[in-house]
């Protein structure tokens, strides 16, 4: 196992430290703002840090900026099983010159990747269809501990096609939406903060699923859980503080299981 640090005299820059690197390196970034022109790429198995220093507002050290691309760093796995660690960094997107009808986002992990996402601040501003995560495919997972996924002008974490995660321990707000699973994505999504999310709070539709429990959602604008077309979620002891509009909104054609609301504050 090596230890690449960035930026060096060696590997100028993030990209030519992840060309460089091999399974089981360790990658330490410096502190700084790193305006990159192209998605970064990661398709081996390694760990990416963040360097930590003391600051007064508590905010990340190293922060990752780019606004071109359809994300700004690209976690994919490969023929061979990729198990990637992201630590102490935070992700912008800002997508406002982007066209196109895809999801734009700040990290993307698909394609049968395991990725571990630990005190990370995302967030993907400037495009309807932005979201901070996007987890997406067959034997995809995405384990997201103790992170700030906010101000996205879509979906906060969203969770699709088969793939799944565990979620939690993290503060999701501001997005349009705060947690989307849709087309049979399954996490488990636990002991979150979901709040001032301007649509919901936790979105489940088009046949998805994931198991919630002991989430506190609260000033969400529509409602702090929907569940619409086809969703099949499992909800377990989540405190639900609602607004004036719904706690739990129930569409047509779908199931859930687990505690049911009896009022506007209380648990699902």
């Amino acid at each position: 196992m090596s230890v690449i640090t960035i930026p060096s005299e060696k590997f100028p820059t993030i990209q030519s430290g992840l060309d460089a690197a091999v399974d089981n390196d360790r990658i330490l970034i410096k502190p700084g703002r790193y305006l990159i022109q192209e998605s970064l790429l990661i398709t081996k198995s390694i760990v990416i840090v963040g360097e930590k220093e003391e600051n007064e507002n508590g905010n990340a050290n190293v922060v990752i900026e780019c606004d071109q691309g359809e994300s700004c760093v690209t976690i994919q796995g490969s023929q061979f099983p990729t198990h990637v660690q992201l630590i102490q960094v935070m992700v912008v997107h800002h997508a406002a010159n982007h066209n196109d009808s895809n999801v734009v986002c700040g990290l993307k992990i698909k394609a049968g990747a395991y990725a571990s996402i630990e005190d990370c601040d995302i967030t993907a501003d400037g495009a309807a269809t932005s979201c901070g995560i996007l987890t997406e495919g067959a034997r995809t997972f995405a384990e997201v501990k103790k992170c700030f996924v906010h101000d996205c002008s879509g979906v906060g974490i969203l969770v699709r096609q088969n793939a799944e995660g565990n979620i939690r321990h993290s503060k999701i707000f501001r997005n349009a939406s705060g947690v989307q699973v849709e087309t049979n994505g399954d996490p488990l999504v636990s002991e979150n903060e979901i709040y001032e999310n301007r649509r919901s709070g936790v979105r489940i539709c088009n046949n998805g699923k994931g198991t919630f429990c002991r989430n506190k959602l609260f000033q969400n604008g529509l409602q702090e859980f929907q569940v619409i077309t086809g969703g099949n979620p499992r909800l377990f002891e989540n405190e639900v503080r609602a607004n004036t509009r719904a706690g739990l909104f129930f569409g047509l054609f779908v199931s859930c299981s687990g505690w049911v609301p009896l009022s506007r504050t209380g648990y699902i």
